[in-house]
This record gives C-alpha cells, sequence and structure tokens, in this order.
C-alpha cells in the first residue's frame, strides 16, 4: 500500500478496535477489498484478517449472550447448550470464567453428575489438567459409567503420555453409549495419527462415517470422508517409500 492509503487503513482499522460495530467492520472490509483487488499486498492481507479476527471476537461475545439467555430460558444440567458456552469462553481465552461458573454450580449441587462434567470441560479447556482430574475423579464415584467423564478421563490420560489407556477408556465412554455422542471416537482417531498408527486412524474413520451414515448425517460426513481418503493417501504412499 502507499502511504495515503496505509494511513486510511490505519484510520478503518482503529475504528473496528475502538468500536467493532458492523458498519465500522463493514467499512474496514469493502476498502481493505479495494486494495486487494488491484494487488495482493502484504499489509493489506495481513489488515484484512486482522480485521476479521476482531469482529470473530464480537461475533463470540454475542453467542455466549444468547447461550446464557438460553440457559436462563432453560437452566436444567442437561441443557447441551452448557457445552456451547464453555466452547464460546475458551475461544475468548476466558476459561476461567467458565471455571468460576461451574464451580459454583457444583458447590451449590453437589450430587449432580452434570456438574462435575461441565466443570472438568472448564478444566480441561483451561488447560488445567490436576484440577479436571481431581474433579472427574469424584465424578466418577458418584456414576462410574457417566461416558462423558470418562471421555474426559481419557483426555486426562493422553496428557499423562498414556495413550493405549486414553485410547481404551474413549472406547469404554463410546460403548457405554453408542446413540447419544461419537465424539470418544473423534478423539480416539485423533490420537492414532498421532502415534503414527495410520492403519487404525483410518479404521477409525470408517467407523465414525459408518455411524453418521446410519443416523442419516449426509452432511457430516464429508469432513470425516476427505480425512480417510487423505489418511488413504498417505498409507499408500509410505508403502511405495518402504
Amino acid at each position: 500500500m502507499d502511504a495515503d492509503t496505509g494511513r486510511r487503513a490505519e484510520r478503518l482499522i482503529a475504528l473496528v478496535e475502538e468500536r467493532n460495530d458492523d458498519a465500522s467492520f463493514r467499512d474496514a472490509k469493502e476498502f481493505l477489498e479495494g486494495v486487494l483487488a488491484e494487488a495482493e499486498d502484504a499489509d493489506a492481507l495481513r489488515a484484512y484478517g486482522y480485521i476479521h479476527e476482531c469482529h470473530g471476537v464480537v461475533l463470540t461475545r454475542e453467542a455466549i449472550r444468547w447461550y446464557e439467555r438460553s440457559l436462563e430460558a432453560d437452566p436444567s444440567p442437561e441443557n447441551k447448550v452448557h457445552h456451547q458456552l464453555i466452547h464460546a469462553y475458551g475461544r475468548l481465552d476466558q476459561q476461567q470464567s467458565a471455571v468460576d461458573r461451574y464451580k459454583a454450580r457444583l458447590a451449590d449441587a453437589p450430587e449432580e453428575v452434570a456438574w462435575y462434567r461441565y466443570l472438568a470441560q472448564a478444566y480441561l479447556a483451561a488447560a488445567e489438567y490436576e484440577e479436571a482430574g481431581a474433579v472427574i475423579g469424584v465424578g466418577l464415584k458418584l456414576d462410574p459409567n457417566d461416558s462423558f467423564l470418562l471421555e474426559a478421563k481419557g483426555s486426562i490420560l493422553a496428557f499423562e503420555g498414556r495413550p493405549n489407556e486414553a485410547l481404551a477408556v474413549w472406547l469404554q465412554a463410546f460403548e457405554l453409549n453408542p446413540n447419544q455422542s461419537i465424539s470418544p471416537r473423534y478423539s480416539r482417531v485423533f490420537l492414532l495419527e498421532r502415534l503414527g498408527r495410520l492403519a487404525a486412524a483410518a479404521t477409525e474413520w470408517e467407523a465414525i462415517i459408518s455411524w453418521l451414515r446410519e443416523r442419516d448425517y449426509d452432511v457430516q460426513t464429508e469432513w470425516p470422508k476427505r480425512e480417510l481418503a487423505r489418511l488413504r493417501g498417505l498409507i499408500e504412499t509410505t508403502k511405495n517409500t518402504s
């Protein structure tokens, strides 16, 4: 960008940072798109990405506001919006807000297993594995077959460098409630690939795709199918070079 264009871009970006409303984002976006239509300028590309990052923060805060309203309308422990709220806090690097929220819920109802699930999820999002492990341990004493807590336990085992135990616990978590969630199998497939066990990971993707197809989740199969094709390509390349 030339000096005049750069100054104009800096002002628009400053407005996005200061106001971060739809109008300031739109003005900056349209200006930078005009700049980029003329040339792939490195500064303009960086600025274009940055205003989207700034606006993403606003949208995530808005999501949190709606999630909180949803939980006010339905505060039941089994409301899945709790999971979404924790995830949104994590996107803003505000995991402590989620930890504080669910510590309070658990203190009010220590017999409710669901609050152990959410507090464990919040601790894991904050990478506080020791605290998460303690919460998971108490929760599993209340319900040894809680599939979510077992899945969280698998995450602790993986972090501790105990991959085979993690894989076994994740499979146990899935098999306890195979119609509820495929999430433990995703945990397995990612770890299997990190371990270099590509054939096993491919088999896991096949199981995930089959589970989704059985429930008519056709759109949700698109990414797993791409990942399976990628893994098969890696396996074939490994064979050809060995």
